[in-house]
């Protein structure tokens, strides 16, 4: 996988796209790589869905699969609707993971 890379899925596992998006409040699952080698605290991390902050709830690694976490997010409540919001996964110093995510 590419540095920055991320993977965001429902609860269910099905990807997030236009014709399945997330709903404001939802937890989803958002898969990255470009964390480091040490765990994160989810208090370091910061993530972004448009303009509104997420809450992250844990971050861990994958299992079997070196350098790939799974980092579940609460989508806010107060979200804006669309097929192409940006979505910015980071610290405060630099985001590592960069998408586009359906919300509706």
């Amino acid at each position: 996988m590419e540095p920055g890379w991320a993977r965001i899925s429902h609860a269910d596992g099905t990807l997030v796209s236009p014709d399945a998006p997330v709903a404001p409040g939802e937890i989803v699952s958002v898969f990255v790589t470009g964390l480091g080698a040490v765990k994160p605290f989810p208090g370091s991390l910061l993530v972004f869905v448009g303009e509104f902050q997420a809450a992250v709830l844990s971050a861990d690694p994958v299992p079997g699969m070196p350098g790939i976490y799974r980092v579940q997010v609460a989508v806010p409540s107060n979200a804006t609707a669309g097929n192409s919001l940006p979505f910015a996964l980071g610290s405060a110093s630099a985001f590592t993971s960069m998408a586009d995510i359906a919300v509706h």
